[in-house]
């Protein structure tokens, strides 16, 4: 293959920059989609075979370039194999959003029900854990446990953490403002210099929030206290009325959205969906770093 020939230069008319920005416009939206999922780290393994196999064809390396082409082939079928939520998931966005909207403003007029729930699971001392979704899928940790599709209603909460209920124990997965999984296993935190009553309900939460940028809200059944974790950081609140609740949930939860602002141009937005910069991290374990800048955070006290 004559790679070369791939950058020879002709006029550019107005139809190539049509060409170019729509194709950036799929390459930003499949990004989008696949960011944070394993199929992103496949990607980046596709895109270093392909290198390789220009720096063998440069260098007439011909068995590694005969190999490589040959493994470049089959990949197209691995992919659908191997990542059919993904896939499944990136053609739903697609229809949702038919016009390419890269932003889309979310729905949460379900908190309102949710924090309800949990203002009830704190009086009556009933354990719960619940995980939002944020810009990084939790598509690995929804295929386990039960599998569901429902609005997050303040009698379906109940139900799922029924301390008789079979799904009390794990946690709920709401994803784009529906519960997509109750029962979920979660990976523990592998901190050592948490409060000694913390049980595997807290270090779950703790841990999944280390490994992605969700949000999640845990209730003691101990105590009843109300916990927000996010990048491992602890928040509780100071006021659990359930408008309060819904309040600092959302402070805590649009806190950094200025890194992928609307106002961004495009091909800022891209990089920083593929070179995501972690938020700092707290001083001491539950120290939120810097200072709140919304009421309702400044509200809440970090364990």
């Amino acid at each position: 293959m004559d790679f070369f020939g791939l950058f020879h230069i002709r006029t550019i008319n107005l139809w190539d920059v049509l060409d170019i920005l729509l194709m950036w416009l799929l390459i930003y939206q499949l990004l989008k989609i696949l960011h944070g999922t394993r199929a992103m780290q496949m990607v980046f393994g596709i895109i270093s075979l392909f290198l390789v196999q220009v720096v063998a064809d440069i260098l007439h390396l011909t068995v590694l370039e005969k190999i490589i082409s040959s493994l470049l082939t089959i990949i197209p079928i691995a992919v659908i194999v191997l990542f059919q939520a993904e896939i499944r998931k990136a053609l739903i966005s697609i229809g949702r959003n038919p016009f390419l909207n890269l932003v889309p403003e979310p729905e949460r007029s379900f908190l309102d029900s949710v924090f309800l729930a949990v203002r009830h699971f704190s009086e009556q001392r009933i354990g719960a854990i619940l995980v939002f979704e944020n810009t990084q899928s939790l598509a690995p940790y929804v295929e386990i446990g039960t599998v569901l599709d429902a609005v997050p209603s303040y009698d379906l909460l109940l139900n799922i953490f029924e301390p008789k209920s079979n799904l009390h124990d794990g946690a709920v997965i709401i994803v784009e403002g529906r519960i997509a999984n109750a029962a979920s296993v979660l990976p523990l935190t592998t901190k050592t210099n948490l409060p000694k009553h913390f049980g595997t309900r807290h270090r779950a939460g703790i841990g999944i929030s280390e490994e992605t940028d969700c949000l999640v809200v845990i209730v003691s059944e101990e105590s009843g206290q109300i916990t927000f974790v996010k990048d491992g950081t602890r928040y509780t609140p100071s006021d659990t009325s359930s408008a309060k609740l819904r309040q600092l949930f959302e402070a805590i939860m649009d806190a950094g959205k200025s890194k992928i602002e609307k106002t961004d141009p495009w091909w800022r937005r891209v990089l920083q969906l593929v070179w995501r910069k972690k938020r700092p991290k707290a001083v001491a374990d539950g120290e939120t770093p810097g200072k709140k800048t919304d009421s309702a955070a400044k509200s809440a006290r970090s364990t």
